[in-house]
């Protein structure tokens, strides 16, 4: 790239499309929720964040989550530069163009976020998998540019993020995250480190999809309360009986059950 990822980041739009993708998360899901035994590291130095990719979400959903945990940090994400062609606008938020599935593709790649980690305040987020994926083939693969990265960049982190998307109990969708333990280069090849960054996330998956199966909102903290229940209309009769005997409300499905055995 002829000019770093930090050039166009504007902090001022991103604080108000941070606040746009808040309301459009809650429209869309019961809670994004991180794992309590699962919470970030801090930052001590060059920090990457490489995630799974479940979904079209997964961007908006970091982007929350890097302004609830990384709130004095600049979080940046490379994208396909055909994409930020045509959405420019994205720039201002941190993201940066490459080329994918090419040798010019790998080295921009490298040169951005080499740029990024050399602030002191950027962190590179991405989506090690390079394509959509479901959660649950084994072994997890992901582009072997992260490794190369740390090769590089010795001093550097690399934080695995675990994203899932299940249906619970409620209308909506629930969003779970996990950090896991970093990845740090030490004397590995490059080779070496690939095997163990997939690992890392991997298992990371793994702890998480435990929880999900679980069906148990305690181990996590809700970063952003969502919707409940069935829709406004859908509700109304339940709405009116709690305002006739006294109770408040809950949406919640589980509410409504407990109460229909209760009569």
């Amino acid at each position: 790239m002829s000019t770093a990822p930090t050039r166009r980041y504007s902090p001022r739009l991103l604080r108000w499309f941070g606040r746009y993708v808040r309301h459009y998360l809650r429209r869309h899901f019961t809670a994004v929720r991180v794992a309590r035994d699962g919470q970030p590291p801090p930052v001590t130095g060059p920090t990457i964040l490489y995630a799974n990719h479940a979904a079209w979400w997964d961007p908006l959903v970091l982007l929350v989550i890097a302004a609830r945990y990384f709130p004095h940090h600049e979080v940046y994400a490379p994208i396909d530069a055909a994409a930020l062609r045509r959405y420019p606008l994205l720039e201002r938020f941190g993201f940066f163009g490459i080329r994918p599935n090419s040798a010019a593709g790998a080295r921009e790649f490298l040169a951005a976020s080499k740029l990024v980690l050399a602030t002191g305040r950027g962190i590179v987020a991405l989506s090690a998998q390079g394509h959509f994926s479901d959660v649950r083939p084994r072994p997890v693969t992901i582009k072997r540019g992260l490794a190369a990265l740390l090769n590089e960049v010795p001093a550097a982190r690399a934080v695995p993020v675990a994203i899932e998307y299940p249906f619970w109990n409620e209308r909506l969708p629930e969003c779970l995250l996990r950090f896991g333990a970093p990845v740090s280069a030490g004397t590995r090849s490059v080779a070496e480190l690939h095997e163990a960054l997939g690992a890392a996330l991997e298992s990371t998956l793994d702890e998480l999809a435990a929880q999900a199966v679980a069906r148990d909102a305690a181990p996590f903290d809700a970063v952003l309360a969502g919707r409940r229940g069935a829709g406004w209309l859908a509700d109304l009769p339940q709405r009116v009986r709690a305002r006739l005997s006294g109770r408040r409300f809950d949406a919640a499905h589980a509410a409504v059950v407990r109460g229909s055995k209760g009569r």
